[in-house]
């Protein structure tokens, strides 16, 4: 990947974190934030995450994880070693804030989460919380787009590297364990993979480059204007009148998938100002790649850190510069947890490497180029 690309792609995951981190701050009452036009976007922000990783996962296929066991010990341990730590984390944490101030917990009505904790991190752990049934584990709401990321993993390296009767299978028992909400807003991801696989010189002219790098702001406006989110919920409205099966997280597909086409189109046309990208942000190089390196963590963690907090203040602090200390504890924590859990994952992969060598020996002569490109 290009440097300037590689770099606007890091900014954009920070930007998208920390919406997600303002976005739920504004749904916690207590915590003194109101919504408003700045912090009303957490959902949309998780449209552009899932098509930044069809993106970079089809980067990463092409050209580091050649093999479907590499494939599958880069996603397994990058997933893990900060899902692990955050779980546990998120038992203390809001153990300590229900003691507290259990009203606080009410908001997500996840106060009942506590009394049948095992059975909930079963499907947590084996990323089934968002396939067939809803469970949510406590406090740590945002962990709903990681289940769905780990079956977009699934899928696409099935399709990847897996061809004829065997891929058909593979992908078949993937979709079903899935569930119905999750595959709908597969095509989304995949339209990260899209943008990727664009040919560098996609438009013909200048000026459809040009639109379409800045499409996603007229797209915003009419997003706005006309209250497509509003108007996208109502074919899940109609699912569960209909059927009683509620899409959940899912939807609001509708208007995620515009969304998400705008976004893939941008970035198809942002490959072709690598340039450019890289004299604009390389000043701010350093910065970008140190919150990038750290906002998996603040993505998963802020919302247990921000409701213990809330906690705390409620029960110890009153004044004004409550909600000051609120938002700067929500984003300094998870940011000084970072490098404790992010390092885990050199750890953790040595350790999926030997699981695969115990139960699936590697064979004598690795296959250096994926079966067949999706």
């Amino acid at each position: 990947m290009t440097p300037g690309l590689s770099l606007y792609l890091d900014l954009l995951r920070v930007m998208a974190a920390f919406q997600v981190v303002i976005f739920h701050l504004g749904g916690v009452d207590a915590a003194g934030f109101g919504k408003g036009v700045l912090n009303a976007w957490g959902h949309e922000a998780v449209v552009v995450f899932f098509v930044l990783s069809g993106f970079v996962i089809s980067h990463t296929a092409h050209t580091s994880d050649r093999t479907f066991r590499r494939y599958a010990s880069s996603r397994i341990s990058r997933l893990y070693s900060v899902v692990l730590p955050c779980l546990a984390i998120t038992v203390v944490l809001d153990s300590i804030g229900m003691r507290l101030a259990p009203q606080v917990y009410d908001v997500f009505k996840i106060s009942d989460n506590i009394d049948v904790p095992f059975a909930r991190l079963i499907f947590c752990l084996l990323m089934l919380s968002e396939s067939w049934v809803s469970v949510r584990f406590f406090s740590i709401v945002p962990f709903w787009s990681l289940c769905y990321e780990f079956w977009y993993y699934v899928l696409f390296g099935c399709c990847f590297y897996f061809t004829g009767a065997k891929r058909v299978v593979l992908v078949v028992v993937a979709a079903l364990i899935s569930g119905p909400r999750i595959l709908l807003l597969f095509p989304i991801w995949l339209m990260g993979v899209a943008a990727y696989k664009a040919p560098v010189r996609l438009m013909w002219s200048r000026p459809s480059v040009w639109l379409a790098l800045i499409q996603p702001i007229l797209v915003g406006v009419a997003y706005v204007h006309f209250d497509l989110r509003e108007w996208g919920v109502q074919p899940a409205n109609w699912v569960l009148e209909r059927f009683g099966y509620s899409l959940g997280w899912s939807m609001l597909v509708v208007s995620d998938s515009i969304l998400g086409l705008s976004f893939a189109l941008h970035l198809a046309a942002a490959k072709q100002f690598d340039g450019a990208l890289l004299r604009l942000f390389q000043p701010f190089g350093p910065a970008i790649r140190w919150g990038a390196g750290r906002s998996f963590t603040l993505y998963l963690m802020h919302q247990p850190v921000l409701f213990v907090l809330t906690a705390l203040m409620l029960s110890f602090a009153e004044g004004p510069w409550r909600p000051a200390l609120i938002l700067a504890g929500t984003v300094t924590v998870p940011l000084l947890m970072a490098p404790m859990i992010e390092v885990q994952r050199h750890r953790l992969r040595p350790w999926v490497e030997r699981f695969q060598n115990h139960f699936a020996p590697p064979p004598a002569v690795l296959i250096q180029q994926p079966a067949r490109l999706i």
